[in-house]
């Protein structure tokens, strides 16, 4: 990922021999308010996200030729390697996502869940006959002033992400 970062954080590193990542400490907030993700594989999928939240599945043939910034703030806490996030905003057009969650430094595992709103209805997220298909549960996650409101979750490892529905986790 690229963009300019705004932080503020406290650091503490514990004197040892232990690696740095085991005694680094931080915590504090983060802005990236214009970043866009080297590996054009994810990009693309952001951009696809930002397509679909907005109600325009039609263009995503298009997806790859549209570059959308992504606006990412959080609050998080690190220690012994573990990066716990109180709160994480993700956010690109027609879409955004708060959740909450941890990542090892490591990337050998990650842990998220949250609630993802879109602009768009979810029967305006795809088109032909799934958006039929899904047009009678558009009301069940028409919730709070979105257009869709789903409860998701991101877990896995870095390599291996798997990415779901989570509505009945609590």
């Amino acid at each position: 990922m690229s963009g300019a970062v705004q932080m503020k954080s406290s650091l503490s590193l514990k004197p040892g021999a232990d690696d740095i990542s085991d005694r680094l400490h931080l915590s504090g907030s983060f802005r990236i308010p214009d970043a866009h993700f080297s590996n054009a594989k994810v990009q693309t999928k952001i951009d696809a996200l930002s397509l679909r939240g907005r109600g325009k599945p039609k263009l995503l043939q298009d997806a790859a030729e549209i570059v959308v910034p992504a606006d990412l703030h959080g609050v998080f806490n690190l220690q012994h390697g573990i990066l716990k996030f109180s709160s994480l905003q993700f956010q690109v057009p027609g879409t955004q996502a708060a959740m909450t969650g941890r990542y090892s430094l490591d990337g050998k595992t990650f842990d998220f869940r949250g609630v993802l709103r879109l602009d768009a209805k979810l029967s305006e997220t795809t088109s032909g006959w799934k958006s039929i298909l899904l047009k009678p549960i558009d009301p069940f996650f028409h919730k709070h002033g979105a257009g869709a409101e789903i409860p998701f979750k991101l877990t896995g490892t870095k390599s291996e992400p798997h990415f779901g529905l989570d509505l009945f986790h609590k």
